[in-house]
């Protein structure tokens, strides 16, 4: 007999996902099976030891494919409980903040919803593109056709729906922690029969939460960098809680504000209102003075490509915006690296959670190069020293916690650590 299986989510923060009605958001659910893909794909690096053929085999029988294994074993469709808050472009993200107002604005989630959310001018805060808003509550059903997937393959799933939960959202700029979603149940069942199994216990405080997190084994990963973003023993979460506010766009605006002040140079020696740190100046020289002879690359390329400079001390006449892109191997066009850093807001019963979830994999595929404007270099061969700004921001928020740490506070709490093995 197929296997039913239930999902239910609640959206936590804000989702920018639309159809063909542009300016109308909407609950898509291609997008969550693109979701679900990535996550079941995830997982199976450690279940099929990093078996490249064997995943893909795996892969295109569960979710289908135009070759010979054909129909997805999953028959899918969400059903919605709540529709929540719809915005239109040109409509303000936070609530009761007046477009082109004062400092209250959260730039932290302007910084993190880059090209989503207007961060300066007339137009700070208002979205570029339409947004679903908390309350939403929706639930995916799934028909298991069983003859066309393997146990591992199902168990996966299984997985995969509770690590979009814990660790993932959907929309743009989800690694980013717009559309985050929290699993709150997740039931299996027979056709014919109404009874159904419980596999899910929300999660009720962070102790719970990180116990969730670490259930997730790697024990079947080979030990080197996986060929694609997956969960491997180089994979860590850091769960972070606020000591001043419960709602969720908030502390996501306070883990953005500490990537900013993290990452950026600023203007003026500011950065947010506060003293810019300059932690990387190298770079900043770096794409300042960009010549011929350069033999390296930004150090912050390790949070994902394409990344942009803007030098305020430059006219427009000396070309003041440069970039860095990845440039792929002949014959293979290569745009961008999505972050290898996933930020999710989870719902601990009333109270938000953070979750930063780094999941490192090969950078880009072999052959490539950066190309910073018509310079182009050679890819860091260490991925270790590659994904240094990465550990090191994580390790930040560990000291953020730490009573002795006598660096500026952006409202955190507590911060703890989770790794895989």
């Amino acid at each position: 007999m197929p296997d039913i299986v239930r999902a239910t989510y609640s959206l936590t923060t804000p989702l920018f996902s639309v159809g063909a009605a542009q300016d109308e958001p909407e609950l898509r659910l291609p997008s969550f099976k693109g979701v679900l893909r990535f996550w079941w794909r995830a997982l199976a690096w450690s279940r099929f030891q990093g078996d490249l053929q064997r995943i893909r085999e795996e892969e295109s029988r569960t979710f289908g494919s135009p070759g010979k294994d054909g129909q997805s074993a999953l028959l899918m469709r969400i059903v919605v409980e709540n529709r929540g808050t719809r915005l239109r472009r040109g409509d303000c993200l936070v609530p009761n903040l007046r477009p082109g107002g004062p400092a209250a604005h959260p730039q932290g989630v302007y910084y993190l919803g880059y090209g989503l959310v207007q961060g300066g001018g007339q137009q700070m805060g208002c979205i570029q593109r339409a947004a679903l808003c908390p309350p939403v509550g929706f639930t995916v059903e799934m028909l298991v056709l069983k003859n066309k997937i393997s146990a591992t393959a199902l168990e996966t799933l299984i997985d995969a729906l509770k690590a979009i939960g814990l660790m993932g959202g959907m929309g743009a700029r989800s690694r980013r922690g717009f559309g985050s979603l929290t699993l709150n149940r997740l039931t299996v069942g027979s056709l014919g029969s109404k009874e159904v199994s419980d596999l899910w216990q929300p999660p009720a405080s962070v102790d719970q939460l990180r116990e969730a997190l670490a259930r997730f084994s790697v024990a079947g990963a080979p030990r080197r960098f996986p060929e694609y973003t997956a969960l491997s023993p180089f994979a860590r979460s850091v769960v972070v809680t606020s000591s001043t506010t419960k709602e969720p766009l908030r502390l996501l605006d306070q883990i953005g504000l500490e990537l900013m002040l993290y990452r950026g140079w600023g203007r003026n020696g500011q950065v947010a209102g506060r003293p810019s740190e300059r932690r990387f100046k190298e770079d900043h020289d770096l794409m300042l003075e960009l010549k011929e002879s350069v033999r390296t690359h930004p150090r912050r390329i390790a949070f994902g490509l394409p990344h942009n400079y803007r030098f305020s001390s430059l006219s427009k006449e000396e070309k003041p915006n440069r970039s860095v892109r990845p440039l792929g191997p002949p014959g293979k066009k290569l745009d961008r690296r999505a972050s290898p850093l996933f930020i999710h807001i989870h719902l601990c019963g009333t109270t938000p959670v953070g979750v930063l979830t780094f999941l490192p994999a090969r950078f880009l595929p072999a052959g490539s190069k950066v190309a910073m404007e018509h310079i182009r270099v050679e890819l860091e061969k260490d991925l270790s020293n590659l994904y240094e700004p990465v550990e090191e921001f994580l390790n930040r928020l560990l000291k953020r916690s730490q009573e002795h740490d006598n660096t500026p506070k952006t409202g955190f709490g507590t911060a703890t650590e989770v790794r895989w093995v």
